[in-house]
């Protein structure tokens, strides 16, 4: 996994432990011929990481932004099994597995995405996604990257079972270091917030999946060694609700 992450941001590793454990415990790589389907792909690695698994055959990445895009095209270049979308795919019963990370909060009609997502899947294909968790806790990066809404777990499922899906399961993530991270977080992008002008915010949501100068410098290995090992803490009862995200899995 490891050799796959281009920027170790702590509370994109934590999620990314919880998207192992939530594929494992889903058996959703038992395979084999998989197909995948990624709405906001970012940088590409958690779709990189899928692709080094035999039982997939295709990872599609579906991605509206022109920079994003560039990037990727340039990371999958030499991947057959990788392909590029700039829209959604018209098939219907197509993915056994598609995911969305850090996606829905950013659209207007999350609802629709979520109806559209679920005609995309195969019959017993699965969902796994993640959101930003409780709106008591918005913060400045919010604002600047260009969320519009932060999720109740009750919201989430309402909106999971409209579109169609059953078996839903949600946990929060992100305890204790998103919580640490907070007030660093806040200052930083508070200062950022003030020497931007309105069109380099609005550039700023274009490139909230794929901006990551400042934690591209980080010790990648040390990181995740740390993280690794905290992680569990994110799963313990009633702490866990001190996260701020939600990994959700469901399935048609």
């Amino acid at each position: 996994m490891i050799k796959h992450i281009t920027a170790p941001a702590p509370r994109f590793l934590l999620r990314l432990f919880e998207i192992e454990r939530a594929l494992r415990d889903r058996k959703a790589l038992a395979g084999p011929h998989l197909s995948v389907g990624e709405l906001g792909p970012g940088l590409g690695d958690v779709a990189a990481w899928l692709l080094d698994n035999p039982a997939v055959d295709s990872v599609s990445l579906i991605e509206s932004s022109l920079k994003a895009l560039t990037l990727l095209r340039a990371r999958f270049e030499t991947e057959p099994a990788a392909c590029l979308l700039s829209s959604f795919p018209p098939e219907v019963n197509h993915f056994n597995l598609f995911l969305a990370f850090e996606v829905l909060e950013h659209l207007e009609d999350d609802q629709a995405m979520l109806s559209q997502i679920h005609r995309a899947l195969a019959q017993e294909g699965l969902l796994v996604g993640s959101v930003p968790a409780f709106m008591r806790k918005w913060e400045t990066r919010d604002d600047m990257v260009g969320h519009i809404r932060r999720y109740e777990r009750s919201e989430l499922q309402k909106k999971l079972e409209c579109a169609g899906f059953r078996d839903i399961a949600i946990n929060v993530y992100g305890f204790p270091v998103t919580n640490m991270l907070y007030p660093f977080r806040e200052l930083y992008y508070r200062n950022k917030r003030r020497r931007m002008s309105e069109h380099s915010r609005q550039e700023a949501t274009h490139m909230s999946g794929i901006d990551r100068d400042l934690v591209q410098r980080l010790d990648k290995r040390l990181v995740f060694s740390l993280l690794k090992i905290l992680s569990p803490l994110q799963r313990l009862p009633l702490l866990c609700e001190l996260g701020d995200g939600f990994l959700f899995s469901a399935r048609k």
